[in-house]
């Protein structure tokens, strides 16, 4: 941990942590259930076949 590095019980909240040049991004991703979670992947690929069909068209 560098000195710019939050304490680590800060550093805990967070699910990923991204360097860009000087700048740090810290994510926090939602707690989302299993059946939450299939659902979303379900309507990405209702959306993405959505989309590949019209540009099949």
């Amino acid at each position: 941990m560098s000195s710019k590095d939050p304490p680590q019980e800060i550093l805990e909240q967070y699910d990923k942590k991204y360097i860009f040049d000087n700048t740090i991004v810290y994510v926090v991703s939602p707690k989302i259930t299993e059946e939450e979670k299939k659902k979303r992947w379900e309507d990405v690929c209702r959306i993405a076949s959505a989309i590949v069909e019209q540009l099949m068209k």
